[in-house]
């Protein structure tokens, strides 16, 4: 099952690199590809439909043994109803990243008032409201994103119009927003602790380090691109000059700053599910829609300017100041 697994991942990588290779011109798409037909296959019927089976499967277990039903329900919930009166209907991935936000809005202020905490329990009112922050920043910064570009992602392209394979990318998105947010589930379910343990500064300080940096990292790239004087070039001041993807970087090292700090009031083994969510962020930014795609793109678009390879040779594709 694992190894089918990573065959389907291995695929969706190999389609959004096709979506974004794709300029209009099929014989642009041939030579870059060899084949527009082959390159853009879809995924099977049959596999689309194992793989939403699993990653529903996969959080049904960990809603099981961590008892996080209302989250779990919450995340799936709206992003099924979305999908199946707006993005199917209208075969539209615009609210896509905006349904992504009010699930994790919805998932987090539930979680905290359902078990009654109020500003005085210092540990749940940090880590909700980092989340909140984050999310609004983050969805609605993806929000005007593609508004700026019609309402259209070239990364849904070959998903779209077969009921499987758009559902698969939405049942994804949801599983996302669950595994992130449980940190925060987890330690809104469970009694008060007053007490300030060292890992809940060190969490929050990486926290906000990890948001700084890519708050830092999306005005920068956002602003040299918005610039004429850029047009066809590659953004290599700033942060982006210590790591190709400064912004991935810094939301692998928020997630644990949060995963951290919850684990500070574990009480069984269980609650190792807070580890969950840095997990499998770096699962999605490092092996499958994040950096993957967004370098093959990167290389495609840019090995033919100047001081390209020089800054690929000498710039870490993720972490600052280390090998890789």
């Amino acid at each position: 099952l694992l190894g089918f697994w990573q065959r389907i991942m291995a695929d969706i990588r190999q389609r959004i690199n096709a979506d974004q290779h794709d300029t209009g011109d099929p014989a642009a798409i041939n030579k870059a590809n060899g084949s527009s037909e082959t390159t853009k296959k879809s995924l099977s019927t049959f596999q689309a439909i194992v793989a939403n089976v699993w990653f529903l499967s996969l959080s049904a277990i960990v809603c099981y043994f961590t008892e996080t039903y209302h989250a779990f329900l919450i995340a799936f919930g709206i992003h099924f109803v979305v999908f199946g009166f707006h993005a199917m209907p209208m075969e539209s991935e615009k609210f896509y990243d905006f349904t992504g936000m009010i699930s994790f809005l919805a998932v987090t202020v539930f979680s905290y008032f359902y078990h009654q905490h109020s500003v005085q329990h210092l540990r749940n009112t940090v880590l909700s409201s980092f989340v909140v922050l984050w999310t609004l920043r983050l969805g609605m910064f993806l929000f005007w994103r593609i508004l700026q570009h019609n309402g259209i992602d070239t990364r849904f392209t070959s998903f779209k119009g077969k009921f499987w394979n758009f559902l698969m990318v939405w049942t994804m998105s949801a599983q996302w927003v669950y595994f992130c947010s449980l940190p925060v589930v987890i330690v809104n379910r469970k009694p008060f602790v007053s007490t300030v343990y060292a890992t809940d500064i060190i969490g929050w300080a990486l926290f906000v380090l990890g948001c700084c940096i890519e708050i830092i990292a999306d005005a920068q790239k956002t602003l040299f691109k918005s610039s004429p004087k850029n047009t066809g070039k590659f953004i290599r001041h700033g942060v982006w000059a210590y790591s190709r993807h400064p912004n991935y970087f810094g939301d692998i090292v928020l997630w644990i700053g949060i995963a951290l700090s919850s684990y500070s009031v574990a009480t069984n083994v269980y609650d190792l599910f807070v580890f969950i969510s840095p997990l499998w962020t770096v699962a999605l930014l490092v092996f499958m829609s994040g950096i993957p795609p967004s370098e093959a793109t990167f290389k495609r678009k840019y090995k033919n300017i100047d001081g390209f390879q020089q800054y690929l040779d000498n710039t870490p594709i993720l972490i600052p100041f280390c090998p890789w």
